[in-house]
């Protein structure tokens, strides 16, 4: 599977996936998936086979679903309305030049360092590792 497959393939998946998904599974789950991440899936698709960087096309489908699922949570909730932790309304935006590999490294170093939320949906975890490293903020409109 070619580089550039591997990424239509996550944008795919970014773009599909629906908000509720982000709810349907805990962080613990988005975790075990992100397990195997280990490169960006858009320069490791030819790195798939023993000895290489994913043993088998399982690990490897587990990173894509993983770097999938996290770049679709931040493409989705990029422009959109919500309020911070004091309630102030504004419009979440994500960190210019952000990578999907720089968001999957937050969100698994996250929950390795909280692991009480593990049984939380993945949406608020990926919410607070997002907001707690800086690359989700919300931009209030200033008067």
């Amino acid at each position: 599977m070619t580089s550039i497959a591997v990424k239509l393939i996550t944008l795919v998946v970014a773009v599909t996936l629906p908000a509720s998904m982000a709810n349907a599974i805990t962080g613990a789950q988005l975790e075990k998936h992100c397990s195997s991440w280990t490169v960006d899936i858009g320069t490791a698709s030819q790195n798939v086979g023993a000895g290489k960087t994913y043993a088998s096309l399982g690990e490897f489908r587990d990173a894509v679903f993983c770097q999938g699922f996290v770049v679709g949570y931040a493409v989705g909730i990029k422009g959109t309305m919500g309020a911070d932790d004091k309630g102030v309304m504004g419009t979440y935006t994500i960190e210019k030049g952000v990578t999907g590999s720089q968001l999957v490294k937050v969100f698994t170093q996250y929950i390795a360092n909280h692991p009480e939320e593990e049984n939380k949906p993945s949406g608020d975890v990926l919410y607070h590792a997002m907001t707690g490293s800086g690359l989700l903020t919300i931009v209030t409109e200033q008067k």
